[in-house]
């Protein structure tokens, strides 16, 4: 499911409840090494989320951040969330 599904598309009930991912790649150096994250990245998965929940009826959001070079953001999407 794109992103256009969130933004006033109507999708049947099924496809609603399908789960939405996000997957923000963090830059890595020219060793393979994961570099600090960029000062606007914490902002950047903040509005993200907000974003989110302004257009969707969102119940369930769910960071997975563990160290590695990508930010998942996992979303269950409810029946009447279009």
């Amino acid at each position: 499911m794109g992103l256009g599904g969130l933004f006033g598309h109507k999708k049947s009930a099924n496809i609603a409840h399908e789960r939405l991912r996000l997957t923000i790649a963090r830059e890595r150096d020219g060793n393979g090494d994961i570099n600090t994250p960029p000062p606007y990245f914490e902002a950047m998965k903040k509005d993200i989320i907000e974003v989110i929940k302004r257009y969707t009826n969102t119940q369930s959001i769910e960071i997975k951040n563990h160290n590695v070079d990508t930010l998942e953001v996992e979303i269950t999407l409810e029946k009447n969330s279009q």
